[in-house]
Order: C-alpha cells, then structure tokens, then sequence
C-alpha cells in the first residue's frame, strides 16, 4: 500500500509540474484577528495598585492560482502572529526528555511570516487529488477540531458520485524521538491512512 501510495504521488507531481506554470487567474482570501483582555484593578483594592492587558493579533492570507483547467496551486501564509508590544522572539536550542519527548524551545517571533499551506489540486477523469502541505486537524464540527495547528504533508484523493462523496486520505506525520543523555533528536516519521464517507 505504502509503495502504491508513494508512486500515485510522484506521478501526480509529475503531472502537476510538468503543466504550463504561468498562472491564468488569482484569486485572494484573508483574515484580521486582533483579540485581548484588559484586567484593571485586579485586586479591588487601590485603583492605582496597576492592571493588566495583552492583546494578540493575526493577519491570514491565502491565495489560489489556476494553473490551467482543472489544475490549482493553493497557499496561505500567517504574518505578524504577536503580541502587542512583545519582543521578538528567540531560537531555542531543541531538548528531548527521559521519555522522548521533543521539544523544539523557540518562542514566536513577533516579526514572522510563516506558510502553513502549500499543495497542488488537479482533476483527472476518476476524481480529484490534492497533494502537498495542507491543513489536517478540520473534521466535521468544530467540536474537537484543531485546524489552526495541524498542517502537514498529505495526499488526499476525492470521488463525487451523486450524493455520494469519499476520500481516501495519506498523511505522512512528522516526529521525534532520543533521549536525554544524548540530547539530539532523531527522526521519527509514521503514516496515518484514512477513508472518509458523506451522503446527501
């Protein structure tokens, strides 16, 4: 299954790049949110013992190329993700625990433009097949969801038959995995494999 998947994949690339790259239509999508609280007088006691306030803020913007018919390049990029007045942020060195837990220790750099998407969409008589580095935590209703940090690579194929739609869904999962004495990560990738269902 996994060298079936591996050569669906580079044959879709291949397909997909090997089209005329000078895009015929744009198209634009976006998101402000600016949000925060302000805490005054916290401890009701003196007005001027002080308070408190943070607001943090996002600027999303995605972007949709029509290559040709039947063939799109989507990518969305999140800017400017800080808090107001915060410093930049600092690149930590990465640690792993007794238990294999890694962790990378940056803090967000307040100056930051950082792609979250990037993935090819291409038609083909059979269905649909979106290949590349998308979003992969959105799943019926919000409960439970987690859309806003799970972005990863993914093959997702997509057949529509009346009111019957299904997609078969690959996703390669980034890990990490060492201990602490050594101190140095290694990679520790796995797969995850999905088949998904609507009726109308």
């Amino acid at each position: 299954m996994r060298k079936f998947c591996l050569i669906l994949l580079s044959i879709g690339l291949i397909m997909a790049f090997s089209m005329p790259a000078a895009a015929a239509d744009v198209k634009f999508d976006g998101s402000y949110v600016a949000q925060g609280t302000y805490d005054h007088n916290r401890r009701l006691a003196d007005p001027e013992a002080g308070s408190l306030s943070s607001i943090w803020q996002r600027a999303r913007i995605g972007t949709t190329f029509k290559v040709a018919e039947g063939l799109t390049f989507t990518t969305r990029f999140d800017a400017m993700e800080k808090v107001w007045g915060a410093p930049r942020g600092s690149y930590g060195t990465p640690t792993v625990s007794a238990t294999g837990t890694y962790t990378n220790n940056d803090t967000t750099d307040s100056e930051n433009i950082r792609f979250e998407n990037a993935f090819v969409t291409f038609a083909v008589p059979i269905g649909t097949f979106q290949v590349g580095y998308m979003n992969r935590g959105a799943w019926g209703t919000v409960f439970g969801n987690n859309s806003e940090t799970d972005n990863g690579a993914r093959a997702r194929y997509i057949f529509v038959t009346g009111p019957v739609t299904v997609r078969a869904v690959w996703d390669k999962v980034e890990g990490y995995k060492g201990n602490a004495t050594v101190g140095t990560p290694a990679e520790h990738d796995s797969e995850k494999f999905a088949l998904e269902g609507w009726y109308k």
